[in-house]
């Protein structure tokens, strides 16, 4: 369930919002106690797909998206997400949109209590993907424009 769970934050570099988020992490365990919380950088972009792929649920608590990579690479692994309501997330299926901290803690229980339902939301997720994301999709568009239109 969601209290055995393990948070994996990766990020490009230890930097000031490292810094912040380290901090963070030791005032939140002082008060709620240890959790299990990783803070990786400088991770190469296959062991950063490998976590993806491994990854029960995608988080992403960003303030500010316009078409986030990193939310089409979680559907690509065929991993469910759970989003602020930024950029085109909320068009895109398979995954729950949240508006506060607190919609983002209920939609984790949900997800890490229930597997069906993750899974469920997992093959979404990458039908989506490979339906409408994918390059040899976007080719198929493109030939069937250029067919219709006759060119």
């Amino acid at each position: 369930n969601s209290k055995n769970m393990e948070l994996i934050c990766i990020g490009s570099a230890k930097n000031s919002y490292y810094n912040y988020l380290i901090e963070l992490k030791n005032k939140l365990e002082k008060k709620y106690g240890t959790r299990k919380i990783k803070l990786l950088t400088n991770i190469s972009k296959q062991e950063t797909i490998q976590y993806v792929r491994d990854a029960s649920l995608y988080l992403m608590g960003s303030t500010w998206e316009a078409f986030s990579i990193s939310l089409i690479e979680s559907m690509a692994a065929g991993t469910p997400y759970i989003s602020t309501n930024v950029g085109v997330a909320r068009y895109l299926p398979g995954g729950i949109i949240c508006n506060t901290p607190d919609d983002m803690a209920y939609w984790i229980d949900i997800f890490m209590d229930n597997p069906t339902i993750r899974t469920h939301f997992a093959q979404i997720v990458q039908n989506y993907y490979k339906q409408h994301l994918t390059i040899s999709s976007k080719v198929e568009l493109l030939n069937k424009l250029l067919t219709e239109n006759h060119i």
